[in-house]
């Protein structure tokens, strides 16, 4: 009787560590893999979204510089050693602005991040723009010339006239005239060369073409956001979609498993009572 088997425990045991192999050992690794190949295009698309924060930021230093400098020259700021105390006066960031009036090795390196970080965002043309409605909005307010703009081509310095063009240009194309007209402000070295920096019209058209770059970069963050907001909506939406189905094969499974022990032992104690009841009694 001590080494009697009940096969209804036996099938329970053997259930069990299929039980434990399908939902523990192959069915949570897939969830994880699942959502770490879902998610990495999602990972992809918050990079370029920072990456168009950082050429916001890239350009605004770059504008606020070329200010600055043009501004120091016609004596309406402060001088170095001044604007020096002020940033030594802020505890909280010692070091912002600090490079305003610095070398322009600085201002060159500036110019290269900027440079690279237009580059980069070059990669949306990658991806398939069909699939959904941000994204193609995204690469438009990059790269389509989708923004009026007016900039002064010519300045007649005799009678303080000039004439002007409106034309329709793309973040790409105001990003770059920022970067070739940026070098002018950053030679200067006098206030007559300041003065006629202001007079050729240079810094108007780069504050024009500022506005059209900061605008497009913002929707374009905007739009990233929203269509990143999407893919974690679907893929939680086939994570979750998993899940409900791997938990009802499982309930399933045990309740399955606990009819078939309960018949299974009824039946079995059957069969031992009437073994029992057939042994002989002397």
């Amino acid at each position: 009787i001590r080494r009697m088997k009940i096969p209804a425990i036996s099938c329970i045991r053997v259930s069990l560590i299929i039980f434990i192999l399908i939902f523990i050992v192959i069915w949570l690794p897939a969830i994880y893999i699942i959502y770490y190949v879902k998610s990495d295009d999602t990972f992809r698309i918050i990079e370029l979204s920072c990456k168009a924060s950082f050429l916001r930021n890239s350009l605004s230093l770059i504008m606020l510089q070329s200010l600055f400098r043009t501004s120091y020259h016609l004596n309406i700021f402060p001088t170095p050693i001044e604007y020096q105390d002020i940033i030594d006066a802020n505890e909280d960031y010692p070091n912002s602005g600090g490079f305003l009036f610095n070398s322009t090795e600085d201002f060159a390196n500036l110019m290269t991040l900027a440079n690279v970080q237009l580059d980069d965002l070059r990669e949306i043309s990658k991806y398939d723009l069909s699939k959904n409605v941000h994204l193609r909005n995204a690469q438009s307010s990059l790269f389509d010339s989708k923004f009026r703009v007016t900039q002064i081509v010519d300045v007649n310095l005799t009678d303080n006239t000039y004439s002007n063009q409106t034309e329709s240009k793309s973040v790409e194309s105001a990003v770059l005239s920022i970067l070739m007209s940026c070098r002018e402000p950053i030679y200067i070295k006098s206030q007559e060369e300041a003065l006629r920096l202001i007079n050729s019209g240079l810094m108007p058209n780069m504050y024009v073409n500022f506005n059209v770059a900061i605008e497009g970069i913002s929707t374009f963050c905007k739009e990233m956001t929203q269509y990143t907001s999407s893919l974690v909506n679907d893929l939680n939406n086939i994570v979750d979609i998993i899940s409900y189905v791997g938990f009802a094969l499982a309930s399933a499974f045990t309740i399955g498993m606990m009819i078939y022990a309960f018949i299974e032992i009824r039946k079995q104690k059957r069969i031992i009572i009437h073994a029992f009841m057939t042994i002989p009694k002397h």
